[in-house]
């Protein structure tokens, strides 16, 4: 239930997400980004696909746990190992929906083979941990899927805009493509979709 007193005026949520949208198509159309119509017409199509009321339950969110931002105990007994003992990088943290901070850990966390298949045990592994801290409510668990292809589209746009404005990196370029391509992440996400809600289910 906390709330921090500072006010962030750049946030990630949905609504704030397809503002910047609407605003970067202009430079992602003057960019070299390959296919970059094609880009914005499927990343419309989907952050278009997306909603969620006013319902969720909602907190300070971390917004970015991916991998990178956690800290793990070294040289302890086989039994203690992997133990986290710190959490880092809350540059992007602000008060919102907290399905959405679940829905970037999951796609952090559950693509293995260098982001390319979707593990359904790694998913739920960090749905059972998650739930011994905060059990999920049942819309939750309705829109989660939406909330981690959000996740995906809302990185996606970053990395092709840090690949047109920062780096020229080709590796930004295609991941941003990969975040929202049929045969990329979303499209893993599709596929998989039937076997996330069964388990949602179960658990």
């Amino acid at each position: 239930d906390y709330k921090t007193k500072h006010k962030r005026e750049h946030i990630w949520d949905l609504k704030q997400t397809r503002k910047y949208f609407s605003e970067d198509k202009k430079i992602i159309l003057k960019s070299s980004l390959k296919n970059k119509k094609e880009f914005i017409n499927k990343f419309s199509k989907e952050i278009n696909s997306i909603d969620f009321s006013d319902n969720f339950p909602q907190g300070m969110i971390h917004e970015d746990l991916g991998k990178r931002h956690i800290i793990w105990q070294k040289n302890l007994p086989a039994s203690r190992q992997g133990k986290i003992i710190g959490l880092i990088d809350f540059d992007r943290s602000y008060y919102g929906k907290l399905i959405l901070d679940l829905g970037q850990a999951c796609r952090g966390w559950c693509f293995t083979n260098n982001w390319q298949k979707w593990s359904n045990e790694h998913f739920k592994a960090l749905i059972k941990g998650y739930e011994k801290e905060r059990k999920l409510k049942k819309i939750e668990k309705e829109y989660l899927i939406d909330a981690i292809k959000f996740g995906i589209l809302e990185r996606g746009l970053a990395f092709a805009l840090r690949y047109i404005l920062v780096t020229k990196d080709l590796e930004d370029e295609n991941y941003a493509w990969h975040s929202i391509s049929d045969k990329g992440l979303i499209g893993m996400i599709d596929k998989n979709s039937k076997k996330i809600a069964v388990s949602l289910k179960n658990h």
